[in-house]
């Protein structure tokens, strides 16, 4: 249930001022790079990973054959949560570890978008120790003004319910429904947190409450992987309350949604 991440609404960050700055006689390339961008977000609504993998690479051919750095840098960061999809860890890890020296300080808003895959990276890996220090760095910068706050909620939530300190966790996805505004995504994701800490705390009604918001909102984003995970989610609520035909009924769907997957070749 990584945050961030996202139907890559960060790619068309840059483009306003640095499509701008750009020379004229680069602007039809320019043009071709942020297409293969928005067809890539497209491929990934339409739940086609590979597809949107290969767009995003011709995006930042063409960004790079222009050395053109904000290009290449909002191309890199939509790979980056692409393999963080896919939980590709390693992969994700040595694309921000490249991409670290092109971030200046100049650059808050990018470092943030940086900062918040690396603690995603992190937390996929279980590295307990880098996911604090880096979401410290992280809030740090933010200073609880920025576009990324809902997003380190839930990762600090997530954070604190690995290491099984429910009241903490709790907490932190309260503050990220706060923020979050119309962040399907995120809503969800916070959701998601609180319906685990009921089920920890065997609540399951609430559980059941909060697995039924999460599945409306991941119904929205059009996630098959987190509906998928919601749904199985259902399944172990009901399976909590002795309701085995319910639990077999999201089990079903859960299968049913896996099976309606598109197959890419």
């Amino acid at each position: 249930m990584i945050k961030h991440v996202l139907l890559l609404s960060f790619i068309l960050i840059l483009n306003g001022c640095a499509n701008t700055a750009a020379p004229i006689s680069h602007s039809d390339a320019i043009r071709r790079g942020d297409a293969y961008l928005q067809q890539a977000n497209e491929a990934l609504q339409a739940d086609l990973p590979k597809k949107a993998h290969q767009l995003l690479q011709k995006g930042l051919q063409e960004y790079r054959r222009l050395d053109w750095q904000a290009g290449m840098i909002q191309a890199e960061l939509a790979l980056i949560s692409l393999h963080i999809r896919q939980q590709q860890w390693q992969i994700a890890e040595q694309r921000l570890q490249q991409l670290a020296p092109y971030l200046s300080a100049e650059q808050p808003s990018l470092r943030l978008h940086w900062l918040t895959r690396q603690i995603a990276v992190v937390l996929g890996q279980q590295q307990w120790q880098q996911v604090n220090d880096t979401w410290q760095v992280a809030d740090a910068l933010c200073a609880k003004r920025c576009p990324q706050q809902a997003t380190l909620y839930n990762q600090w939530a997530r954070y604190q319910l690995a290491q099984q300190k429910l009241p903490e966790a709790e907490r932190a996805a309260q503050l990220a429904l706060t923020v979050v505004g119309e962040h399907v995504a995120e809503r969800a994701n916070a959701h998601r947190v609180l319906a685990q800490v009921a089920f920890a705390q065997q609540q399951w009604a609430l559980a059941q409450q909060h697995y039924q918001t999460t599945l409306t909102l991941d119904q929205q984003s059009g996630r098959s992987d987190r509906i998928i995970t919601t749904l199985q989610g259902l399944a172990a609520v009901a399976t909590q309350t002795g309701n085995h035909p319910l639990a077999q009924h999201y089990q079903q769907r859960a299968q049913a949604v896996a099976a309606a997957r598109p197959r890419e070749r």
